[in-house]
């Protein structure tokens, strides 16, 4: 248990140094993979999304 909170520690630690330069990144990954149909073929959970 003591390893899992180090882990997340460190996880946030490193995510809040790091989040202004990824942030724009992860914005366009998201897009990406919204428009990217593929994906989300043959995946019952998605197909009942609005």
């Amino acid at each position: 248990m003591a390893a899992l909170l180090l882990v997340e520690t460190l996880l946030a630690a490193v995510l809040e140094h790091t989040w202004p330069e990824t942030e724009p990144r992860m914005k366009r990954l998201e897009e990406l993979y919204d428009r990217a149909s593929l994906f989300r073929r043959g995946r019952p959970s998605e197909a009942r999304r609005p």
